[in-house]
């Protein structure tokens, strides 16, 4: 499961909260390192079938987030 552009709607907003003094750098990691923590939990209601079929949880959630890529 892939989130999709999440990164450009809080970059938006932690860039103007930076700007204008409200939280720090520190905050500002403090506060992508929760909303991954967030995605790490995620689980589904499934059923009891589904389950059997799978063992541990088949979940995965990824977000990518950084910076220019190598074709600049």
């Amino acid at each position: 499961m892939s989130l999709g552009r999440t990164t450009s709607f809080i970059d938006i907003h932690i860039e103007r909260d930076l700007a204008s003094g409200s939280i720090t750098e520190e905050q500002a990691q403090e506060l992508v390192d929760h909303f991954i923590m967030k995605i790490r939990m995620v689980r589904f209601l499934r059923t009891p079938e589904f389950d059997s079929l799978f063992s541990g949880d088949p979940i995965r959630a990824t977000e990518a987030i950084g910076g220019m890529g190598l074709d600049g």
